[in-house]
């Protein structure tokens, strides 16, 4: 709190003034929730993953089918962080779709995971990779895709004529470049 009291200070406010007497401490509580995140395994949000249970009816050659369509996918799920450069936020939506081959995550889990993940200073594109990262180590998927839209803050203070701008990153892991995963994450359309 005495920092955010130097820095307002430094500003050429008065930290005394009646507006500004709570300010440090809400800023603490806010940065401590903001940063809560560092030197924590995002995995822990995911919990315990549940064992995925393919198709057992046997093809003509007497193997268990293989459900090569099935996937997941959870949309539109809302996030805020911080950027790594100003220290501002940046907000959005995250998209996640991953093919399933040995463990499903918990709906609700993988918003989840992506608050945690968030919950440090960072840029985009490391907050999509370390989602499907997170996923690939603990779910073992075939594929995992991490789309990211988000609007951020540096950016309107920055180019005010930007400040609409969205920015959208995708992080792909496993196997992405086949045909059927391709047209798999098409379906899942824009958002």
């Amino acid at each position: 709190m005495a920092a955010v009291r130097e820095l307002l200070t430094a500003l050429g406010e008065d930290p005394t003034r009646s507006g500004l007497l709570r300010t440090p401490e809400r800023v603490a509580d806010l940065l401590q929730d903001s940063f809560a995140g560092i030197g924590r395994d995002p995995a822990i949000a995911l919990g315990t993953p549940i064992p995925y249970e393919q198709d057992r009816s046997a093809s003509e050659d007497h193997q268990p089918a293989r459900r090569a369509r099935d996937a997941v996918a959870v949309r539109n799920i809302a996030f805020q962080s911080l950027c790594e450069h100003h220290l501002v936020p940046f907000t959005g939506h995250v998209d996640v779709a991953y093919v399933p081959a040995r463990f499903l995550g918990g709906l609700g889990r993988i918003a989840a995971l992506v608050r945690e993940a968030a919950r440090r200073p960072q840029l985009q594109e490391h907050l999509g990779a370390r989602v499907a990262d997170t996923l690939i180590a603990v779910l073992a998927p075939e594929s995992v895709l991490v789309r990211i839209t988000a609007y951020h803050a540096c950016v309107a203070y920055t180019e005010p004529g930007a400040s609409r701008a969205e920015v959208v990153t995708v992080v792909t892991r496993g196997v992405v470049d086949d045909p059927h995963a391709r047209a798999l994450w098409a379906s899942i359309g824009p958002t």
